[in-house]
């Protein structure tokens, strides 16, 4: 089966988009402000400027699917461009790779709103919304370290549209995770976890006041606990 092409529009119709680096972005034309004292034939340039941006935004969302769906890129000429297409490829592999962060963070705080909601049922260590990339398949506190719980935090600073900063995450985690604020918490754990629950609260909460410190968030970049 020959492998399915998308002939890019020709130089003479629409200017050929470029992706300056791994991540895809729209071009974009920033359009002078036109007063209204303007001859019809200066607003008219400014029209078709806005067209053009259009036509190019519409052209990249039909490359970026294209290409999402295993299509191959050609360039003007109906040539196979490579090297164009990997970097499109490479684009949407970022792209996933943040919104599966955003959706970890996401997670994590709606499991807050539910632990800390109206309910009063028992908390086991399991119900705990620890600060981890992967949730915790067994009773044990011992991935809760300051490298991964750092992982964690600091994965989806940064991504596209998040206005979040390291600063501010660890200053609201450290509200969050102070345990006199978690107390109310603590009361509604089983009997039988409530222990190591208080070892889990104390251990997050010692990772973060490391990383708060500049040296020290230096060096769990760098090593391991």
């Amino acid at each position: 089966m020959a492998t399915r092409g998308y002939l890019a529009f020709p130089p003479s119709s629409l200017p050929m988009l470029s992706y300056p680096g791994p991540t895809l972005e729209r071009s974009s034309i920033h359009l002078p402000n036109v007063p209204s004292s303007r001859s019809d034939h200066n607003q008219s340039d400014v029209e078709r400027l806005r067209v053009c941006q259009s036509e190019r935004i519409v052209a990249e969302q039909s490359e970026v699917e294209w290409v999402r769906g295993g299509g191959l890129l050609r360039d003007a000429s109906g040539r196979r461009d490579k090297t164009r297409t990997e970097r499109v490829l490479s684009g949407i592999r970022l792209r996933e790779d943040e919104q599966r962060r955003v959706e970890r963070w996401e997670r994590y705080e709606a499991r807050w709103r539910s632990v800390f909601g109206g309910s009063r049922e028992p908390l086991t260590f399991f119900d705990f919304p620890w600060p981890l990339c992967n949730l915790l398949t067994e009773k044990s506190i011992d991935g809760l370290t300051t490298r991964t719980i750092g992982e964690f935090l600091f994965e989806s600073v940064g991504v596209l549209g998040s206005s979040a900063t390291r600063r501010e995450r660890i200053r609201c985690s450290l509200l969050r995770w102070h345990p006199d604020k978690i107390s109310p918490l603590l009361r509604r754990v089983v009997a039988e976890d409530v222990e190591l629950v208080q070892e889990g609260v104390l251990r997050v909460f010692r990772a973060l006041k490391a990383l708060q410190d500049p040296s020290a968030r230096r060096l769990s970049q760098t090593t391991r606990e």
